[in-house]
C-alpha cells in the first residue's frame, strides 16, 4: 500500500492494481487467529456454522482495512493544495457477491477518492435496473482521459458517477403478496430475505403482504440451481412442494422462481 502511495505521489505511475487474492484463494490468515483457508470459509452455506462465517467475516474486515488504510494515506498528502486521494479514483471490490453461489451480480464495489476527476462519493449508490459492469470501468476510463466509449460487455458509461440520481429504490408491498396451495405446491409471492441464524445458512424467508413469512429450507444444490442470490431484496414469485410447521408454511424446494412484483 505504501508502495502504491509513493508512486502516485512522485508521479512514478498512473494506474496500480493490486490482488489481495484471487477467487480460489488458499491463504490461511493465521495471524487473525483463524485457521481455515480462505477458499473453505467462502463456502459458507456448504459448510455452515457460526465459527466459519465469522472467520470469513473476520478475513473480509481485514481487506477492507487495508483499502481503508491506502485511502487515508493519499488524503494525508498535500498536492497543490489540496489533497492526492482528491487526484486518485481508487476502486475496491470483488469479482463475487456469494462466495458459495459464485455468484457475480450485485457485485461489492467501493469507489473513494476522484474529487476532481468529478467522482462523488459518501453515499451508496443503487440501480433499479442491473448495470453491466463494464459501464462502470468505461466511466473511470473516461474521466482519466481515455478516449473509450466500450469496455467488455459495457452498453454506456454509468451513469450517477457524478451526480445524485432520482431514483425510487424502495420495495413497495402491493398488497398480492401471497400464498396459495395447490395440491402438494404451494405458490407464492413476496420480499426474499435471508435467515439471520449463521448455524442455518441456506434458510430464506418470503414476506407476504400480510406480514407473515414463508420459510425456505432447501438443499444447497436446488438454491443454487435456482439462483436465489439473485432475488434477494427483491420481489420474487416461487412454488414448490411444502409442508406446514404450526401455523407456517415450509417450502423444501424450488420448482420455478421468477421476478415477482
Amino acid at each position: 500500500m505504501d508502495m502504491m502511495v509513493l508512486a502516485f505521489w512522485t508521479d512514478t505511475t498512473r494506474v496500480s492494481s493490486f490482488l489481495m487474492a484471487n477467487s480460489s484463494s488458499r491463504i490461511v490468515f493465521d495471524f487473525l487467529g483463524i485457521n481455515e483457508e480462505h477458499h473453505y470459509l467462502s463456502h459458507f452455506v456448504r459448510n455452515a456454522g457460526t465459527k466459519y462465517i465469522t472467520h470469513f467475516n473476520m478475513i473480509t474486515q481485514w481487506h477492507v482495512e487495508q483499502f481503508k488504510y491506502l485511502a487515508q494515506r493519499l488524503a494525508s498528502i498535500e498536492e497543490e493544495g489540496e489533497r492526492l486521494l482528491d487526484n486518485t479514483m481508487l476502486m475496491f471490490g470483488s469479482s463475487m457477491k456469494h462466495g458459495d453461489y459464485h455468484s457475480g451480480r450485485d457485485l461489492p464495489i467501493i469507489l473513494a477518492g476522484g474529487k476532481n476527476a468529478g467522482i462523488k462519493t459518501g453515499r451508496w449508490l443503487k440501480y433499479p435496473d442491473a448495470q453491466p459492469y463494464g459501464n462502470l470501468l468505461t466511466g473511470l476510463a473516461q474521466r482519466m482521459g481515455v478516449d473509450a466509449t466500450d469496455f467488455g460487455s459495457s452498453t454506456a458509461s454509468l451513469e450517477g458517477l457524478d451526480r445524485t440520481m432520482n431514483y425510487d429504490f424502495g420495495v413497495k408491498d402491493t398488497g398480492n403478496w401471497l400464498a396459495i396451495e395447490n395440491g402438494a405446491t404451494l405458490e407464492f409471492s413476496g420480499l426474499v430475505r435471508p435467515t439471520t441464524d449463521l448455524e442455518k445458512t441456506n434458510v430464506y424467508f418470503i414476506r407476504l403482504s400480510d406480514g407473515t413469512d414463508v420459510k425456505l429450507d432447501a438443499s444447497f444444490r436446488n438454491l443454487n440451481g435456482k439462483r436465489i442470490d439473485h432475488y434477494v431484496g427483491r420481489v420474487a414469485k416461487i412454488t414448490g412442494p411444502f409442508k406446514r410447521t404450526g401455523e407456517q408454511f415450509v417450502v423444501t424446494n424450488i420448482d420455478t422462481i421468477e421476478q415477482g412484483k
